[in-house]
Order: C-alpha cells, then sequence, then structure tokens
C-alpha cells in the first residue's frame, strides 16, 4: 500500500487489500472501527486501480466520492451519483477499472438510499468499483451486505504504530501516550502527534494538564502565553478535546460530580475549536475556554 508510509496497517488487513487491488470485485467494504484510516485505504485503492497518484485522485473526473451530510446520506446523494456511471471515457484512458466510486460512512445510508444504491450493486458497470467504508455492517441491509466483497480493518498493535512514528523521530513512549489519551484512536492519535503540515511535534499534554489542575485565575494568566503562536493554540485545543474525551469515557463508570467536569470542558473545548476554524479572535476564544474549564 502507497499509505504504508502515513499509516500502520494491520498485516493481515494489508494481505486483504493487496489482494483486492490485484483482483478487484464490483462492490467491497472496508469494515472497521472509527479512527483506523478506512478513508485513507480506500482512497489508495482506487488511486491503483485508476492508475493515478493519491494526490491526482482528487481532482480526477473518474472518481467520486458520497459522505453522509447532516448525519445521513440521502436517496438524493444515491440518485445524483448514477449519472457517473454513465460518463464517456476517452478509449486511450481506458482501463479495465475506469471509474471508482467511495461511499464513506456507508452505514449512514438511509433505508431508501440503501434500496436505490442496491440497484447498482444488483447491475454492477462492468468498468467500475464501489468502495464502501463503515463501522456498524449491521446497519446495511442483508441484501446489501450480500453484493459487497467485506475486508475486515483490523486495528493495528500498538507497537506497529510505534515503529511508524518512531521512523519520524518519535519515541514510543511519547507514541504510546497519545495512544492512551485518544483512547486507542489511532487517527486521533496521530493528530497529537503531527501538525497541520504533517511534521512532527510535541504532545501538548503537559500544559494541557497544568491549566486543568490550575484555579481559574492561573488559568486566565496562561492566555498570552497560549496565543501566542495560532498553530499551537489549535493544537492544545485538540489535544484538550482528546483528553476530555479520554477521561469522559473513565469517568462514565464513576461519579457523577467528575462525569459533569469532564462534560463541561469537552463542550467548551469543541466550542472553542469551533471558533478557531472560523477565524475567531484567539485570545477572546481562550478567555472564554479558560472561564469555561
Amino acid at each position: 500500500m502507497s499509505n504504508a508510509s502515513v499509516l500502520a496497517v494491520h498485516a493481515d488487513t494489508r494481505v486483504s487489500l493487496e489482494a483486492f487491488s490485484a483482483t478487484p470485485s464490483h462492490a467491497v467494504a472496508l469494515i472497521g472501527s472509527r479512527g483506523l484510516g478506512k478513508t485513507l485505504l480506500a482512497k489508495d485503492i482506487a488511486a491503483q486501480l485508476l492508475g493515478v497518484t493519491d494526490t491526482a485522485l482528487t481532482t480526477y473526473p473518474y472518481f467520486r466520492i458520497i459522505t453522509p451530510q447532516e448525519g445521513s446520506i440521502s436517496i438524493t446523494q444515491i440518485r445524483d451519483i448514477l449519472s457517473f456511471f454513465t460518463l464517456t471515457i476517452p478509449s486511450k484512458t481506458k482501463r479495465a477499472i475506469a471509474r471508482v466510486l467511495l461511499v464513506e460512512d456507508a452505514d449512514m445510508m438511509t433505508r431508501e438510499a440503501q434500496n436505490a444504491f442496491l440497484k447498482l450493486l444488483e447491475e454492477p458497470p462492468e468498468d467500475a468499483v464501489c468502495i464502501l467504508t463503515l463501522a456498524k455492517p449491521q446497519r446495511l441491509l442483508a441484501t446489501v451486505r450480500s453484493r459487497l466483497q467485506i475486508i475486515q480493518i483490523h486495528k493495528p498493535s500498538v507497537e506497529d504504530v510505534a515503529e511508524l512514528f518512531h521512523a519520524q523521530g518519535i519515541e514510543s513512549t511519547t507514541v504510546e501516550k497519545a495512544l492512551m489519551l485518544s483512547g486507542g484512536n489511532i487517527a486521533d492519535a496521530y493528530k497529537l502527534l503531527t501538525s497541520e503540515t504533517g511534521t512532527v511535534t510535541d504532545l501538548s499534554v503537559e500544559l494541557v494538564k497544568s491549566t486543568l489542575a490550575s484555579d481559574t485565575f492561573t488559568r486566565l494568566a496562561a492566555v498570552d502565553k497560549l496565543v501566542g503562536d495560532r498553530i499551537a493554540a489549535e493544537r492544545y485545543v485538540d489535544t484538550l478535546i482528546l483528553v476530555a474525551q479520554a477521561s469522559l469515557h473513565q469517568a462514565a463508570q464513576g461519579d457523577q460530580g467528575r462525569l459533569k467536569r469532564w462534560q463541561r470542558v469537552l463542550q467548551a473545548a469543541q466550542t472553542a475549536q469551533a471558533a478557531l476554524s472560523k477565524k475567531g479572535n484567539t485570545k477572546l476564544v481562550f478567555t472564554e475556554l479558560m472561564l469555561s474549564m
């Protein structure tokens, strides 16, 4: 897999994906829990089948992707894509697999959307492949599931993930800490260990822990330090969200006081993240965040 350099892949998963790429069926479902890189793997397969690079895939005219809108994939989205399978492809660029459709989070399709999609699966175009990613196959109609080749995306070991990041200069103990904070979610751990540009950075964990343990006055005094570097500020909020999510999961079985506290922290951090994404005033965003924590 060409994405092996940026994604840890379980050995059994790698074998299954390579076998599919060599002899693809018309429809395959990549099934696994959130955070295992299913979409990245699906795009890798699509690029291989179409003979283009991963970078060129986003603008390639014979690749389409459907993603949930407002929590579901509607029948309208499925119907709108049907014309994609009738596009005329120039003979000079014609390949055995000429077009690929990716349905991300396919278990979010409504029942009506699944029935519309079923018609496509019943009469698949010879030159097309449909790749579905999902976490809960039980949400698919049995008639849909029966027409899909299933590839289980297994969770790689901590050692595999550590080896991947060690090649980028990150110590195994740091990787293990990131995995612990992210609840084992590899995608979230990757966010903790990298910046937006993909370069290795230090974790913001210690700073997050320090502010969480401080009183309101001390937290407010730290605002100027936090807002000096916008990328670092955004990384701090991302880390705070992951810490809150992990702590919320642990507190779910404990006392209600801790549970409510982490719910409040998570909500405040998510609000701050949304405000920063809209280029809000960083100092104001962090002041409100510190008051809410």
